[in-house]
């Protein structure tokens, strides 16, 4: 199999000292639940970071294809925004105080599968306790749910935490998990490079909305978006947002897609594009800038697209192809490996497969094996690196997933998550351990911890229990 990279020549660089329609942009990616009949993209998250989802889904549940929740990101160039009036905090203007964390209590119900996974006992703090220039790489943002894991359950609360990389955590806001909150159902997408705010994708109204969560005051800003998919912050400052939205046929099939750069001008209106960045068809999904600032890359059908962040009017300049990999139906640029070089997953009919792809020129090469291969199923849609171990995401169908150490001949091997409820998902890093949310098949109840990368080790931050559904969407700290 081969990569390709697309790139789009003749729109121009924005740069430090632009204007602020010129600021750079980057997409984060997000994961929504659906199958398809032979690939359907779903763009989230996204960890990025962060953190940041992003989906694939390659035939239907029964046969068992489904993919990646992730969102990385690494910076680009833009100034301050001016503000705008921010919506109330969802909850009281003090601090709000932590949940109860119930203990584990049964593997059904939430509880460690083995007793070597151990509940850490950290501080427990409110936002007015954080400690904003410590916030960075090895933090992360969790949604926890306390309504009980069944499908007719009495709503109850949910609470966003900002965990450090030692499982202190600090209470941003809560809110009632019901539909008069417009944070219910909403997906962390990406997280400003000062650590102070979050932006989340909500569709619940049918339509789409941005929304974004002042940490330091637990406000909201938000604006409509039809049929928005993903959002990320620019670099260095998060200025603007860059939004991805949809073009749907008559039939509700996706069709199109757009790459816009703006802002969000005020609680509740439209969002306001400065930019276009890029007219696609639906195949493209994620966003990641070159460190200058000046690209952003973005995937395609068996290809990665380089474009200018400046940005401009239709009809944009065709992009310049660089062969990558033809059977791919869709290529997903997830984070930099390495200085110049671009961790990529590629989708095709047989699953995933991982290559590092060099943006100033050369070939690029398989990180693993190809799926379907002995050992591999359907490949790898992902990866991170702790303590010099590289660990894969390993799609095993339906949305369920395990993590794997990556060995000879692109081949992992499985790590065995002590603790784990069966579906294990890739967070992102704290130092030598990786940060998991665990959940059963059904995503209730989950747990929120770091594993240890060689022992498989747990330490369980947040809980769950058949009375708590536990830890929801969540994202990784990336500058």
């Amino acid at each position: 199999m081969v990569v390709a990279v697309r790139v789009i020549a003749g729109v121009g660089a924005a740069t430090e000292g632009v204007s602020v329609s010129d600021f750079s942009l980057e997409l984060g990616k997000r994961e929504h639940n659906g199958v398809g009949s032979k690939i359907t993209k779903i763009t989230k998250f996204a960890t990025g970071a962060g953190v940041a989802a992003l989906a694939v889904v390659l035939s239907a549940c029964g046969s068992g294809v489904a993919g990646p929740r992730t969102a990385v990101s690494t910076p680009p160039t833009s100034p301050s925004a001016s503000p705008s009036a921010p919506t109330p905090a969802l909850s009281p203007s003090a601090p709000t105080p932590a949940l109860p964390a119930p203990a584990p209590s049964g593997t059904a119900s939430g509880r460690p599968a083995n007793s070597d996974a151990t509940l850490l006992h950290a501080k427990v703090d409110t936002r007015a306790d954080v400690p904003w220039g410590d916030v960075g790489p090895g933090w992360f943002l969790v949604v926890d749910d306390s309504t009980a894991a069944l499908p007719d359950a009495k709503p109850g609360t949910q609470t966003l935490w900002l965990i450090a990389p030692t499982g202190d955590r600090y209470s941003i806001m809560s809110w009632q998990a019901d539909a008069s909150s417009p944070m219910l159902g909403a997906e962390l997408v990406d997280w400003s490079p000062d650590g102070k705010r979050a932006l989340a994708v909500s569709l619940t109204g049918g339509s789409g909305e941005l929304i974004e969560v002042d940490l330091t005051s637990g406000t909201l800003r938000r604006a409509t978006a039809q049929n928005v998919t993903a959002a990320v912050y620019t670099r260095p400052m998060g200025a603007n947002i860059v939004i991805r939205t949809d073009v749907t046929g008559a039939n509700g099939a996706v069709v199109g897609s757009t790459i816009s750069r703006g802002v969000i001008v005020g609680d509740g209106k439209p969002f306001e594009v400065k930019a276009t960045l890029l007219q696609g068809d639906g195949s493209v999904q994620g966003l990641v800038y070159s460190p200058d600032g000046a690209t952003l890359y973005t995937g395609d059908r068996g290809s990665v697209l380089a474009i200018s962040n400046a940005g401009g009017k239709a009809p944009l300049t065709p992009p310049v192809t660089l062969p990558v990999q033809p059977d791919a139906e869709l290529c997903t640029p997830l984070s930099w490996w390495s200085p110049g070089t671009l961790l990529v997953t590629c989708a095709a009919a047989q699953g995933f497969r991982l290559w590092t792809v060099p943006v100033g020129g050369g070939s690029p090469a398989a990180m693993t094996a190809p799926p379907g291969s002995e050992g591999v199923g359907l490949g790898y849609s992902n990866a991170v690196r702790a303590s010099g171990i590289t660990l894969l995401q390993h799609p095993l169908g339906c949305g369920v997933e395990d993590i794997h150490r990556l060995g000879a001949g692109g081949v992992g091997t499985k790590l065995d998550v002590q603790g784990s409820l069966g579906n294990d998902h890739i967070v992102g890093t704290a130092g030598a351990r990786v940060a998991v949310r665990s959940s059963t098949e059904c995503e209730m109840p989950s747990w929120f911890g770091f594993v240890d990368v060689t022992t498989g080790a747990t330490s369980i931050v947040l809980p769950g229990s058949a009375e708590h559904r536990g830890p929801g969407t969540a994202l990784a700290f990336d500058r």
